[in-house]
């Protein structure tokens, strides 16, 4: 699971302008992944980047 979804999934949301870090959790059968903003984030733009972030888990 880890190699699979969770690592590419990671590298995907590096992307994101406002990246800070993400905290993988490891199960078989499930990956959660926890996102955090950089704490400069604009308010205005936190909905934006985790509308990105949802579209790059859809792949």
């Amino acid at each position: 699971m880890q190699d699979q979804v969770a690592e590419p999934l990671e590298k995907r949301l590096q992307e994101l302008k406002w990246y800070d870090r993400t905290e993988t959790y490891t199960r078989p059968g499930i990956a959660l992944i926890t996102l955090s903003l950089q704490d400069q984030t604009p308010p205005s733009e936190v909905p934006e980047q985790f509308y990105q972030a949802r579209k790059k888990a859809r792949g």
